[in-house]
């Protein structure tokens, strides 16, 4: 039976300083070699997730941005992506102004990730955006006006900001009825992040749609995470780490040692052995 694993990165994969210990890679490199499928769903895009990577040989396709973008580590190129028509554009941007905030907008052209925004007003956001482009030399323009025309590839929006700021523009995106919202806590901050996307796409889209490329009889994922829901229901098998919020582990197969303990790489290289 060919199984697909698929794990989530922050919180899960990665330890609490975001890198993936040696241990786990050469844990994951040994398994791959051996034949697994293994990849990771996350909402990182490919220019952060990609140099974490550096030390594991990847097999398989990454599923970023909570499914959005579909990306080949070996040959580093989108197979798959998920645009936002012109006319919602319009409407989120509407929807964040009204509440006096700005959101980051993400643009993917030619394998390139542009990222868009008009202030930053929250520490938080500013730090990430600060991390993102001091570590992943990740391109991120201040503009006057978002580039929502026609030929330009609009995939993505996110806000990081207080829970109770963020509420109201995420009832109101839902509301539209045409688009899908991640909101959940940071791992790191403790604010919380507002994800959005075409409606239909998540990590769990990705999961089910390699599935199907890949020909593969199972998936057994790894989160910690809300944005993790989606793809543990759509798992047969789902685990979610110690360190995970516990309205995930309601709903997981089982719970495995803490993202600071190897775990997702300790457990694969169990349950291959079984």
């Amino acid at each position: 039976m060919k199984t697909l694993f698929v794990t989530d990165l922050d919180g899960t994969l990665l330890d609490d300083n975001s890198k993936i210990k040696p241990r786990s890679a050469e844990l994951l490199n040994r398994l791959i070699d051996e034949g697994i499928l293994f990849t990771a769903a996350t909402a990182r895009t490919f220019s952060t997730t990609v140099p974490i990577f550096s030390e594991v040989r990847l097999n398989c396709p990454l599923i970023l941005m909570n499914g959005v973008n579909i990306f080949d580590p070996v040959k580093k190129k989108t197979i798959l992506s998920h645009p936002i028509d012109y006319d919602t554009g319009r409407k989120i941007v509407d929807i964040f102004h009204k509440h006096g905030k700005y959101p980051l907008m993400y643009f993917e052209n030619d394998n390139k990730m542009k990222v868009e925004y008009e202030k930053l007003i929250t520490k938080s956001q500013k730090e990430f955006v600060g991390l993102r482009q001091q570590f992943y030399h990740k391109d991120f323009v201040q503009v006057d006006e978002f580039s929502l025309f026609e030929g330009n590839n609009f995939i993505y929006v996110v806000t990081l900001d207080k829970k109770d700021e963020i509420d109201p523009i995420y009832r109101e995106i839902m509301s539209l009825g045409n688009l899908d919202c991640n909101f959940y806590g940071d791992t790191y901050s403790g604010e919380y992040f507002l994800e959005i996307s075409t409606k239909g796409i998540s990590k769990a889209s990705g999961a089910i749609w390699l599935k199907e490329r890949l020909n593969v009889d199972k998936i057994v994922a790894f989160g910690d995470n809300m944005n993790d829901f989606q793809l543990f229901e759509a798992a047969d098998e789902a685990y979610a780490t110690s360190n995970a919020c516990d309205k995930l582990k309601e709903i997981a197969t089982g719970v495995i040692k803490s993202n600071n303990e190897d775990a997702v790489a300790g457990f694969i290289s169990e349950y291959c052995r079984s």
